[in-house]
């Protein structure tokens, strides 16, 4: 997790080492802390420990918190002002059985998103009081076949069973109008190498949390992803071993051309009768993401599609 002081740096130092936006503007850092134990809770599935990172206590009055002393909190420099009872306020209760915490899993499919929802969307994929649909979290139930009846915690169970996980490449709320700005100034490379990377995927490989063959792919939106898609393509970002990316161009029967030097386009058209990847027949879409492990829909701001997220994963 970001100390209080790292998450405003990542928000005001100049680019390409930050967002250089003003402190005033800055997402909430109470926000941060709850997404990052939400995500935190998802995680544990994966721990063979079998017992919550974050346990939740009753708070005086009601509600629930994690208590800051003796937990990974400790040493954030978490505002005593955000604090209720020495605790940071989060939604629910610990949402996993014991039961369900000892089972063994690995994971396989790694999702890159690009930073979480405004708060007030109640979108946020791991909170699994955010009932709001989007196609982050529909589009991968759909690709793993899970019952889309089933209530947000059993889906998100069920993704864990499934061998995967979303990581958001940036910690905040992106500002509105600046996607091309961080392309231009390094900082989208940037938080991919020094964020990304070295911080949240080396997480995994550390703790040895990954499965045999594990597969990285972007969910978009596409100015960013599209972006560091090519960057991957042609060498000049990597990530770390050994997980993988199909950062390869999409292609139909014939293949398609080799990799240009310059940014290619973010979709390219899907040809009439054609077979994706020479496997996936066309449900009525008009075009696809240029490279194979990109899986936004056409249209920019849309989200996943589940048939693109089996074409970078399956």
């Amino acid at each position: 997790m970001l100390t209080h002081a790292q998450y405003n740096d990542l928000w005001t130092l100049p680019a390409p080492i930050g967002f250089g936006q003003p402190l005033a503007a800055i997402p909430p850092y109470l926000e941060y802390l709850k997404r990052e134990i939400y995500f935190q809770d998802y995680l544990d599935l994966f721990l063979p420990m079998g017992v919550p990172t974050f346990a939740r206590i009753v708070l005086p009055g009601g509600g629930w918190g994690v208590m800051v002393a003796g937990t990974p909190l400790a040493g954030l420099g978490i505002p005593p002002v955000l604090l209720v009872h020495g605790c940071v306020p989060v939604d629910y209760d610990y949402p996993w059985t014991y039961k369900e915490l000892l089972q063994k899993r690995c994971i396989k499919y790694i999702m890159v998103g690009e930073a979480p929802p405004p708060e007030i969307k109640g979108t946020y994929f791991y909170n699994h009081h955010h009932g709001g649909n989007t196609a982050w979290l529909n589009a991968p139930v759909a690709a793993f076949g899970i019952a889309p009846a089933l209530p947000k915690r059993d889906k998100l169970l069920e993704l864990a069973n499934n061998s995967y996980i979303l990581i958001d490449l940036f910690p905040f709320v992106l500002p509105l109008g600046i996607r091309n700005h961080l392309n231009a100034h390094g900082v989208s490379q940037y938080f991919f190498i020094n964020y990304l990377c070295a911080s949240q995927l080396a997480i995994l490989v550390d703790n040895k949390l990954l499965c045999n063959e594990p597969i990285l792919a972007f969910s978009g939106p596409p100015t960013i992803h599209h972006f560091l898609a090519h960057q991957l393509a042609i060498g000049a970002i990597t990530i770390p071993a050994p997980i993988t990316c199909r950062s390869v161009p999409n292609f139909f029967i014939p293949p398609a051309a080799p990799i240009p030097p310059a940014l290619p386009p973010t979709n390219i058209l899907w040809p009439v009768g054609s077979l994706l990847s020479g496997v996936y027949a066309n449900p009525g879409l008009i075009s696809v993401p240029f490279y194979r492990c990109c899986v936004y829909m056409v249209g920019g701001l849309w989200g996943p599609h589940e048939l693109f997220i089996r074409n970078a994963f399956l």
